[in-house]
């Protein structure tokens, strides 16, 4: 399988594969339901694994939902107490820092109680964000930053992004940036915050 790793930077820094990262792969049809707020799926979501007793799925939101659109393209994931899970081909290497980046939306119609972004090791939480203060109809930017230690007992471990949330949380445009050990410190900085 070729290698969709994206470089960014000659120092190395790039882009972990992430598959369906805008959940735009799943299209409107058959099993989809028509209703208030847009079309969804009940726990479908193209390379993605949903964990729980709970739904979670693909939805299309429409312009009441969102009247500014969603980050990248026209799908988000949506979970109502579900645990949305990729499994990534990177593993946890000692003295590389990781970048997890997911756009967090608050629906119009609905409270979105708590979320939570996490990247882990294994079944291991590695870093966990969940603090963002978002605006109904729109999405904030949530950013999880994980430096492994060389004293690290998950190193080799296979990284895994979850996406959590309570009652209509959104999810969009999901990216983990990786930043080697010998990039200099003002790349990294310059990485992390001018995105």
């Amino acid at each position: 399988m070729e290698d969709k790793r994206k470089e960014i930077t000659k120092e190395g820094i790039y882009e972990a594969r992430v598959d369906n990262p805008s959940f735009e792969e799943d299209k409107p049809g058959q099993n989809w339901i028509m209703g208030q707020g847009g079309t969804w799926v009940n726990n479908i979501i193209s390379g993605w694994r949903v964990v729980g007793p709970r739904l979670a799925g693909t939805f299309r939101p429409d312009i009441f939902i969102y009247p500014g659109g969603v980050p990248d393209g026209h799908n988000v994931a949506w979970t109502n107490g579900g645990s949305i899970r990729q499994v990534l081909k990177e593993k946890l290497a000692a003295g590389f820092t990781y970048v997890l980046e997911v756009y967090v939306g608050k629906r119009t119609d609905h409270p979105c109680g708590n979320y939570s972004v996490e990247l882990c090791a294994g079944d291991n939480i590695l870093v966990s964000e969940s603090s963002l203060d978002i605006t109904p109809g729109k999405f904030s930017l949530s950013r999880a930053v994980y430096t492994a230690s060389e004293l690290s007992l998950y190193q080799g471990m296979p990284l895994e992004i979850r996406l959590n949330g309570r009652t209509q949380a959104n999810f969009d445009k999901v990216t983990l940036v990786i930043i080697p050990p010998e990039v200099p410190r003002q790349a990294r900085i310059i990485c992390r915050f001018f995105q």
